[in-house]
């Protein structure tokens, strides 16, 4: 009880927590129905286990969000990922470790969505420590002053990062799902917010970001003159 106030709420029957699921992002729906990452798990338990995992509303990460394995443990007990008959171990395993590059890609897109202002800061962040470690390559090492200053900022930004990747994986986990996300946020930022997508966007008709900070009701109005 209590997933109601998640993204997708699990505890409804299998059929409309399929439909909401892929109705969060395209590539979800392509997922659902092509299911191409060569598992035996029924696609109903992944995306429980997901957001009994990982959702910011799940009582599973409200209850054990200190607590990484206690966490994965419960959760996967929850989706029925540990009483599965027909699946093999090995695929469950590959699931709650994170072994599978399809499956990581949809719970890294899944939390994106759910922290949309907080991963739209974790890109930022993470150009920003790429371009600062540019620039401390190119510093005149004869001013220590300013290569002190250059390390400081990228200390700064580290950490920033960090916290942001604690609060949007509930606490810790393993880090090949911190690299995809890393690989993701990239991937916004050079290709969602290039001006050139940005209007292609407009022209289509589709929203300029699939970010949504004020839900799914809320649309934004076009810009007009004060008076007009």
């Amino acid at each position: 009880m209590g997933y109601e106030k998640c993204l997708v709420n699990i505890e409804l029957d299998s059929e409309k927590v399929l439909s909401k699921f892929g109705s969060l992002h395209e590539s979800f729906m392509e997922w659902i129905g092509k299911r191409e990452d060569g598992l035996s798990i029924p696609t109903i338990n992944i995306i429980n286990y997901i957001v009994a995992c990982y959702d910011k509303d799940s009582p599973v990460v409200n209850e054990f969000r200190k607590r990484w394995a206690q966490k994965k443990r419960e959760a996967a007990r929850i989706s029925g990922l540990l009483t599965l008959k027909g699946s093999s171990l090995s695929d469950v395993e590959t699931v709650l470790y994170g072994k599978n590059p399809i499956i990581d890609k949809i719970m890294v897109r899944y939390l994106a969505l759910l922290f949309d202002r907080d991963f739209l800061m974790y890109a930022i962040y993470n150009e920003i420590l790429i371009n600062q470690s540019e620039q401390l390559l190119k510093f005149n090492y004869d001013k220590p002053g300013d290569v002190l200053k250059a390390k400081q900022n990228i200390e700064l930004v580290q950490e920033d990062i960090r916290v942001l990747e604690e609060k949007i994986f509930s606490g810790g986990d393993v880090r090949a799902l911190q690299n995809i996300l890393q690989e993701e946020a990239h991937k916004f930022m050079v290709s969602e917010l290039r001006p050139e997508s940005l209007v292609t966007r407009k022209e289509e008709g589709k929203p300029v970001v699939d970010i949504k900070p004020y839900g799914d009701n809320y649309k934004i109005e076009d810009l007009k003159f004060y008076g007009d």
